[in-house]
Formats: structure tokens, sequence, C-alpha cells
């Protein structure tokens, strides 16, 4: 179901009509963005809340925010353009960070003003390697229950924002991975998670702890838009079967009451994929030692050994 301008529930204005009847600073959202957020951010409404977002411009959805979010206890803003300094609020709750958040004076910059964030959404660049060294940095200050927002992901897919359809280092294929680690319970042999984003590693510079991941309750993929939700890591597993009823006529499951799935090994299975990624990885060591000996510097550096060598036979031979 749309929404319709002016549209009331349970007395509340809905986030479109802020955005309808907004006359201060300028915000641009697209629609599908404010429908999905009135369901995605409506149990937050009325809380003490921190709000981090990543890219201001005009300031405009910061006003907005701290009308929606009548009771938010900080509602931060950040980006890199040195005029966003220059704004100024009537509500005492908004701040202006102009630092860039991957920066680690950005970084201090933000946990001195939000220690703990409860709702973060990324507008800033939509460059890949900008949202996924973001996301690394700052999830681990996101509140038990806080949920982390990506928007403009259709980015992901052009090669002008690091990425692209089949570009396996794009930041849509970064979260598309961590769907993966949310199921790791499940996957049946002993791979680390940090292995599992070697790539984002190397391409990058992030750092990935064993148990970065432990804490993503879930990934909610929607067009354009990411929400990656955080819980403590008991909520995230599934837990022991609960049985209810007493008549089984076609399928017995009494026996698994408070028991959990059995997980059966896949390392033979998975065996010729580790193998395949492996030997990627070498073919890609040998492109880059090809090109190192087809350089100039290495054919000098070749030549000058040799020559050493020659100087120093030349004389051993002299003092014989």
């Amino acid at each position: 179901m749309g929404l319709i301008k002016g549209e009331i529930i349970l007395g509340k204005e809905k986030l479109h009509d802020f955005y309808a009847n907004h006359s201060g600073k300028v915000s641009a959202k697209l629609y599908s963005y404010l429908r999905l957020y009135e369901e995605v951010l409506k149990p937050y409404r009325d809380e003490p809340i921190n709000i981090l977002e990543f890219g201001v411009q005009n300031g405009g959805s910061l006003e907005i925010w701290s009308k929606y979010f009548g009771n938010a206890k900080n509602i931060v803003g950040c980006d890199i353009n040195p005029d966003c300094s220059q704004l100024k609020f009537v509500d005492s709750r908004i701040h202006i960070i102009n630092e860039n958040v991957n920066s680690s004076r950005g970084y201090d910059e933000v946990l001195k003003n939000c220690s703990s964030i409860d709702i973060l959404i990324d507008d800033a660049s939509h460059l890949s390697g900008d949202i996924i060294k973001s996301f690394m940095s700052y999830f681990p200050h996101i509140s038990d229950g806080g949920i982390y927002i990506v928007e403009d992901l259709c980015c992901s897919y052009w090669r002008e924002y690091d990425g692209g359809l089949f570009n396996k280092l794009s930041s849509i294929s970064f979260f598309k991975q961590i769907v993966d680690i949310v199921n790791y319970q499940y996957w049946g042999h002993s791979i680390a998670e940090a292995h599992f984003f070697k790539k984002f590693q190397k391409e990058y510079g992030i750092d990935v702890s064993e148990d970065f991941f432990k804490d993503v309750y879930s990934v909610e993929f929607y067009n354009s838009l990411c929400v990656i939700r955080k819980q403590q890591k008991l909520s995230n597993e599934t837990g022991k079967f609960v049985i209810g009823g007493k008549e089984e006529p076609i399928q017995k499951w009494s026996h698994l009451h408070l028991t959990q799935i059995s997980v059966p090994q896949q390392l033979t299975a998975d065996k010729e994929n580790i193998i395949d990624c492996q030997r990627q990885e070498i073919e890609k060591l040998q492109e880059r030692v090809n090109v190192y000996e087809n350089s100039r510097g290495y054919r000098l550096i070749k030549f000058l050994k040799e020559l050493r060598k020659k100087l120093i036979g030349n004389v051993r031979m002299k003092n014989a």
C-alpha cells in the first residue's frame, strides 16, 4: 500500500508527511525509502536514541529526523564538505561533524559526539571502498538492537563508484557475503570468518577479526538500500527444536524436542572450491610477479646483479 499525503496512523504523522510539510532546509529521499523507513524506524520513534547520518548536504534530513524522533538524544550529521560547517540549527540536539568519517580524526570526533549509535544511515560518497570501511569502523559501535542502513546501493553497480554488476569487491557484494556469515553455524567446516573476507581485506585495507560479525542479526535488501540489524550472538543462533502436538501419523518429530540441527561436515564437498580459490590467488600472485619481472626496475636490478657477479669473478681470477 502506498503512502498518501496527510495520512495519519494512531494519531501520528508518517515520515512522508514530515517531508511533504517541511519548510526548512532541503532534504531529498527516494519515495521508496520513506515508505520503508516508516516500517523500519517505527520501533525507535519514541525512544531516547542516538542517530548518526553520513552525508549532510543542506542539512534538511537532520531537521526532519529531529521532528520525527521527538525523544532522540543526539542527531549527528557528518560531511566532508567544509561548507556544511556553516549550517545552523534551532534544535540543540543536532550536531555537525565536518570531517571524513574514515579518517582517524573523523572517527574520534564521531565517537566523542555519539559513542553509542542506535541508528546509522550512510548516505555519503556511495563509493564501495568508503561504504565498506565505514561499516567496519562503526558497526561495532551500534547498540544492541540498533540498525545500520546503507542508502543508494544502486551506485554499487556502476564502475564510477568502485562497482559493477560482476564486481566481487563492490559494496553490494560485501553485504551479500555477510548473509553467509549469518548462517555460519551451518557451514559444516572450519573456514574462519576473517578468511571469508580476505579479498576485501586486501583491496580496502580493512581488519576483520574472527568474531567481528557475531552480532549481525540480519541483512535485509531492498531496492538500492540495505538494512543490517545488530543483536547479541545468542539471539542470532537458531537454537533447539521446540515440538508442539502429540499426533505424528506422517513424520516423527517428538524425539527431536530440545535438540539442535546436526550439521554434516562439508569439508570434502567444498575441497574443490577451496582449492580453486587458492589456485586463483596463486595465479594473481604470478601475474604480479610477471609484471614485476618485465618492469624496467627489475631488469636494471638483474643487470646490476649479473655485473656484480662478473666483477667479483674477475677479482678472484686475478687474485688466484
